[in-house]
């Protein structure tokens, strides 16, 4: 794991802290009204509304593209084959 050689003494060692700094109590304003206006609307949500389906959409086009290609590859060298 990146590395180090003893990963799992690490392991041991940063999961207790970070489930202890995950359960230390913040104000109910700071997670539930300024975490969703400063962070999550303006950056969160384009990058799930917009961004991953784009990004999807053109990875499954450019496959369909090479599968595409594929195929009439194929068939050209079967024809002249037979």
């Amino acid at each position: 794991m990146v590395g180090i050689k003893r990963w799992r003494i690490f392991i041991f060692i940063a999961a207790p802290i970070a489930i202890v700094l995950s359960m230390i109590p913040r104000d109910f304003v700071d997670s539930s009204i300024l975490f969703p206006k400063l962070v999550a609307v303006p950056f969160n949500l384009p990058v799930n509304f917009i961004l991953l389906p784009l990004l999807l959409w053109i990875v499954g086009s450019i496959r369909n593209r090479k599968k595409k290609s594929g195929e009439q590859q194929r068939n050209s060298t079967e024809q002249e084959v037979s």
